[in-house]
């Protein structure tokens, strides 16, 4: 008997042994249960846990409802784009229309943003034969001292002067044919208002290229009576104007033979006047200007 009483506590320490070591253990993997399915308990000690869950089991029915769930299914992987299509590349711009010929009475499109200045001559070219859809500011009696104070009127525009008919309208060629009417006067004082006036066009239609329309004879009737008229100072005159121009922006073109023998002196078929063409042979001025234009001019 008393051995058996000795042996009482051993058997008792050895159950809290073994107990303990079971507690614990249940409660490592009770505390990893919790860990994993609702996070938590980081601080509680392992053998503790079994005892929080008799005490309060909530967390407990959380892991349990966790661990059972159904797995989430798995996401359908996403379609791979469709490659975009390389973007077309966008159509070169096309160059602007450049005129650079013209045929009378069939394509006279490069004088439809023309502007023609110049005196009785002109005023025939404007009402027999007209170029495109240009517009003519011409007067009888004009002259390069009188240019930009003269007053004109056409079909395009009321009565008006050249300063404000550049001003509100832009020309890409303007076409100017005077120089008879002032054949008397000093040459140097014709070439310095001439000059004068070829300024202020730039000024006002910097984007214009520019004609001097050099003057054609008159008969030799006419020339006889009128100094003024001879050949020879219609020459002189004609050199001059062609002294101003720079061969690009501003140009001669040799207009001096229209109409005239080879005598230089206008042939009496094509006047009555000695001075004006019929308007019925308007048409070779402005015919021949299309060829010069055609020629590059």
């Amino acid at each position: 008997m008393k051995h058996i009483k000795n042996f009482r506590p051993l058997a008792l320490a050895a159950i809290l042994v073994v107990t303990s070591a079971a507690a614990a253990v249940c409660g490592l993997v009770m505390k990893g249960q919790l860990q994993k399915y609702v996070g938590g308990y980081d601080d509680k000690w392992a053998i503790a846990v079994p005892f929080l869950m008799l005490r309060d089991d909530t967390d407990w029915q959380r892991m349990l409802a966790a661990k059972n769930a159904p797995p989430a299914p798995e996401p359908e992987p996403e379609p791979e784009p469709e490659p975009e299509p390389d973007p077309e590349p966008e159509p070169e711009p096309e160059p602007p229309v450049v005129v650079t010929n013209a045929v009378y009475g069939q394509d006279e499109s490069f004088f439809d943003d023309a502007l023609f200045i110049g005196d009785s001559r002109m005023v025939n070219v404007a009402n027999y034969a007209r170029l495109g859809s240009a517009d003519y500011f011409a007067d009888v009696g004009m002259t390069v001292f009188k240019m930009f104070s003269t007053t004109a009127s056409d079909k395009n525009f009321g009565a008006t002067d050249l300063g404000s008919l550049l001003r509100s309208k832009q020309y890409s060629h303007i076409f100017v044919m005077l120089g008879l009417n002032e054949a008397g006067y000093p040459l140097g004082n014709l070439f310095d208002a001439y000059q004068s006036d070829l300024e202020q066009l730039r000024q006002l239609q910097p984007d214009a290229t520019i004609y001097i329309l050099k003057v054609y004879g008159v008969t030799a009737d006419v020339a006889a009576g009128n100094p003024s008229f001879a050949h020879s100072r219609l020459t002189a005159v004609n050199q001059g104007f062609a002294e101003l121009a720079d061969g690009d922006r501003i140009r001669c073109l040799d207009s001096d033979t229209l109409f005239c023998g080879d005598d230089g002196f206008m042939l009496p078929e094509y006047t009555g006047d000695g001075v004006h063409p019929y308007g019925k042979f308007a048409y070779q001025f402005s015919q021949w200007l299309c060829e010069q234009i055609t020629q590059g001019k």
